[in-house]
């Protein structure tokens, strides 16, 4: 308790001899004992924190208004005696914030009520996100779950609807595609990026659809490049449901990191969103460089010899050069 702990500090500074400081705490313990009967209490009980704070702004007001009063006077002695007393009545208030900081604040405040007032509007952008991107929005909203702005387990369910939305469409997408455009170019560059990255697809899809969803940016080619191959259906959506039960929690446990880890540097929202940026930047160069290690892994697992499409696909062919050889015909 303050009461108990400005007791304690008489003792000290009887010891110590400072004139100033005992003056000063006594006066305080004097006005809590005021305080007290005012209240209809007992002189010797203890005064709770929130009324001992009340007692020493108001001797704090009172020092204030005295040095005005001195100054006038061009009393300079009392000026810097009741200066020296409200210095030590300070060191028992709290901090009062600067404006820069109050700003910072209600900056904070105003975007926390922002996003709270539009949640629904936030969660419909999480789904369409999910569909149209993925990783970033997924920590994005971890972050704001750490913040209190958005509920996790929503936010959760929202992130595993879009998701199984991006599963269905992107696999009848797919297939739609090569149907109406089946002689475009973006299905050889489809076909090669797949197997630079899954070499092994045709022979396991099921673990390379699953891998896929960990390396940024290659699962939309593997979803699309499934629906037109026409990977049994069966084993791509298990293997969509098994990988995105994993992947979501996992970033949206990150998103909670990195929030942490930016608020234990800064509560400043400029700071806090600069080490969010580069929290996500470390984390997109570290899974390059995971899918990086999973190629020369693959490369070593074949025998060192750099995997062809030719090996995979239709009996030695990729699927382009079957159909150029069928119009020869």
């Amino acid at each position: 308790m303050l009461h108990e702990q400005i007791k304690n500090n008489i003792k000290e500074a009887m010891l110590a001899k400072n004139t100033v400081l005992l003056e000063t705490l006594r006066s305080m313990v004097a006005s809590f004992t005021n305080e007290l009967v005012a209240k209809n209490r007992k002189p010797n009980e203890i005064l709770s924190d929130p009324d001992a704070l009340t007692v020493i702004n108001r001797l704090a007001k009172q020092r204030k208004d005295s040095i005005e009063q001195y100054k006038k006077g061009n009393r300079q002695d009392l000026v810097d005696e009741e200066e020296a007393q409200l210095a030590i009545l300070e060191t028992y208030l709290p901090k009062l914030m600067e404006k820069s900081e109050i700003e910072k604040i209600a900056k904070n405040q105003v975007l926390n009520h922002l996003i709270q007032d539009n949640q629904v509007l936030a969660y419909i952008l999480i789904f369409l996100g999910l569909i149209f991107e993925g990783e970033i929005v997924v920590i994005t909203t971890g972050v704001l779950s750490y913040l209190g702005v958005l509920n996790f387990w929503i936010s959760l369910s929202f992130i595993l609807a879009g998701g199984m939305a991006k599963t269905f469409g992107g696999y009848y997408l797919g297939g739609f595609l090569y149907k109406k455009y089946s002689h475009h170019s973006f299905f050889r560059y489809l076909e090669k990026r797949v197997l630079f990255f899954m070499p092994r697809f045709e022979k396991k899809p099921f673990w390379s659809i699953f891998i896929s969803k960990f390396i940024i940016g290659v699962n939309y080619l593997i979803i699309l490049f499934a629906g037109y191959r026409k990977i049994n259906f069966k084993t791509y959506f298990k293997a969509e449901i098994f990988s995105t039960v994993i992947w979501a929690p996992l970033l949206l446990y990150l998103g909670f990191y990195f929030s942490q880890t930016a608020l234990s540097y800064s509560k400043e929202i400029s700071r806090f969103s600069l080490a969010i940026f580069i929290l996500l930047v470390i984390f997109l160069l570290f899974d390059k460089l995971a899918a990086s290690f999973y190629r020369i892994f693959e490369y070593l697992k074949n025998g060192g010899r750099v995997f062809s499409r030719r090996r995979y696909f239709c009996g030695g062919h990729s699927f382009f050069d079957v159909r150029k050889k069928r119009r020869k015909f």
